[in-house]
């Protein structure tokens, strides 16, 4: 999960995001504040939308967190 300081930085990190296609090994979608990012296990760093997050224009405004980390802080 990439969470975004703004709605206008999740807006622009999907919108700078890879295009999906129908039976890809990642997938991508918007929440409330959140961009929910699902993708193989060992893949977190190789996929598309991996390379994406990670360009400088996201740094300030976004962090990734995977869902056990998520569970840990909502039961904190």
């Amino acid at each position: 999960m990439d969470f975004a300081s703004t709605g206008e930085s999740r807006d622009q990190l999907l919108e700078a995001a890879p295009v999906q296609e129908k039976h890809a090994v990642e997938q991508v979608g918007a929440g409330q504040g959140v961009v929910y990012w699902r993708y193989p296990k060992g893949e977190s760093t190789a996929t598309p939308f991996a390379k994406t997050v990670a360009k400088a224009r996201f740094k300030a405004t976004t962090t990734n967190r995977n869902l056990n980390t998520l569970r840990k802080l909502l039961t904190a």
